[in-house]
């Protein structure tokens, strides 16, 4: 019967909605929800701005669809963080309810593939693409994309291409992608040609996509991105590693943080050699692995490898390393680990098999929920965010930036100068310190606020000179704010002391907003 058919879908999409129901409590945090949804450009014309978004990048990314999206939830229920959360909740609910169905495309039963996306859905990676606001990108990019994978399994060609264009519009990085379908419809290797003839309905997009993003990504360069290792040459041993750094986080299940702190590396590192092992030991399986057949296994290893392309290190990003990144490829993993343990418990009884399934699902999912549930709580507003941070990475400097403005909208200005000063204390470099401490000491002290904004943006124009602090300090004087030109003379003289003892410091752009 049709409702039969319903019932894990039903099942995975009820689930997932209750175990992220904590997250329509929350509001959002000051990691980008300012840029990208309470401040988006295009939500601010309302419907109107939906044909802006396909016309105009902002903020060096081109994400048409997902822009859309934010017009339209923000014309309907006005900028409330719960319509935002509800709408993200609810699609990515969808995403994993149809997820059996384009794990089916690989071949995977529908009971096997339902256990693989629960797992999924509670993994605590999944927290920052399910519950930030501004991460409604990769939800849309994730539910395109299963469809059109779902729709392909179905024989329903025209629609998964249609599918896979929305997930390209809603983010632009999942075009590697494409490749699977062209995988799909080549037989042999002597069907290459044809496949791509028939599939150009896939990768043609894809590469103008790929290509619109490139251009609003890389001109103007964009402040704050870098590039782990510098040229091309020296940033391929990151790209190579980097996702195997994510699969030993998937299966430690570690709690998860919104900024990760990863060197380079090396063409002699350690780490190279392992990940290069580990890269033979996938094709070795994937050649020999008796789970289903030789193009399933291929296909799973181009799902797991093709989504990480754009985001271990080619390109210049803020961060090279981010948990919803391994959103796409964990999809992979999580399958092929269900299908290691279904085919460790094949020679069981059909009951005891059964029983056996559902309890490590259970045991598993027991295992990720906790953690799951507690992430959702640290996401609710910037200040959780980050002082959930600040207890497993202290010394990485963008989560202190970033916690010191989220006690500045606050008004914790003494909170945001402690976090300041942590920075020195602990040996991180921040080029705008004299600025943000100014601003901080002056909005604590009462300053008239557009004074305040003046002299910080002179500050921050001339690069923290001691020329243009000085001038701030007489302007305070001669504004009766005698006390905010003396913290700040003792709060940079300690900070000149500390740098001058040989406390190692760390160059490294991050980005900012102004306490």
């Amino acid at each position: 019967m049709w409702y039969r058919k319903l019932a894990l879908p039903f099942l995975l999409f009820a689930s997932t909605v209750a175990a992220y129901l904590p997250t329509l409590g929350n509001g959002f945090t000051n990691w980008d929800d300012p840029r990208y949804v309470t401040g988006n450009p295009f939500a601010a014309r309302g419907l109107a701005g939906i044909p802006a978004a396909f016309t105009t990048s902002w903020d060096g990314v081109w994400y048409p669809l997902t822009h859309a999206v934010i017009c339209v939830i923000q014309t309907v229920a006005g900028p409330a963080p719960f319509a935002h959360h509800l709408v993200q909740i609810l699609l990515a609910a969808l995403a994993v309810a149809c997820l059996p169905g384009a794990l089916a495309t690989f071949g995977m039963r529908r009971t096997h593939g339902a256990a693989a996306a629960l797992l999924w859905a509670l993994h605590p990676m999944r927290v920052e693409p399910f519950a930030w606001a501004s991460s409604l990108k990769d939800v849309l990019a994730l539910l395109g994309t299963v469809l059109a994978l779902a729709a392909w399994g179905r024989g329903r060609k025209r629609i998964a291409a249609a599918c896979f264009v929305a997930a390209l519009l809603a983010k632009s990085t999942v075009f590697p992608l494409a490749m699977l379908f062209v995988w799909f419809e080549a037989a042999r290797p002597s069907d290459l040609p044809r496949a791509i003839r028939r599939t150009v309905a896939f990768w043609g997009p894809a590469i103008a996509c790929a290509l619109v993003s490139m251009r609003s990504h890389l001109e103007p360069p964009p402040e704050g991105r870098v590039l782990p290792g510098g040229s091309l040459l020296e940033r391929v041993p990151t790209a190579i590693y980097l996702p195997w750094w994510y699969v030993g986080r998937a299966l430690s299940v570690a709690h998860p943080q919104a900024v990760y702190e990863v060197a380079a590396v090396g063409w002699l590192d350690v780490r190279l050699l392992m990940a290069v092992a580990l890269w033979c030991v996938a094709l070795l399986c994937a050649w020999r692995l008796p789970l289903g057949d030789a193009r399933t296994r291929w296909g799973a290893l181009l799902a797991f490898a093709l989504p990480f392309a754009p985001v271990t290190g080619l390109v210049p990003l803020a961060f090279p390393v981010a948990d919803r990144f391994a959103s796409l490829p964990s999809i992979a993993l999580a399958a092929v680990l269900v299908a290691m343990g279904a085919a460790c418990c094949a020679r069981l009884r059909a009951a005891t098999r059964v029983a056996a399934g559902a309890g490590a699902v259970a045991v598993a999912a027991a295992f990720c929920l906790p953690v799951t549930v507690g992430r959702q709580q640290a996401w609710r507003d910037g200040i959780a965010l980050w002082e959930a941070d600040r207890l497993r990475a202290p010394g990485v400097g963008a989560v202190r930036i970033n916690l010191a403005a989220a006690y500045g909208e606050a008004g914790r200005w003494s909170d945001a100068i402690g976090e300041l000063q942590a920075m020195h204390r602990l040996g991180i470099s921040y080029e705008h310190r004299a600025r943000d401490l100014f601003f901080a000491l002056a909005a604590r002290d009462g300053m008239e606020p557009g004074l305040v904004r003046r002299l910080s943006a002179l500050i921050a124009a001339d690069g923290g000179s001691r020329e243009s602090v000085r001038f701030a300090q007489e302007i305070s004087r001669r504004a009766g704010h005698p006390a905010v030109a003396d913290q700040l003379e003792a709060l940079l003289l300690r900070g000149a002391a500390l740098s001058a003892s040989g406390v190692p410091t760390t160059n490294r752009r991050v980005p900012s907003e102004t306490p």
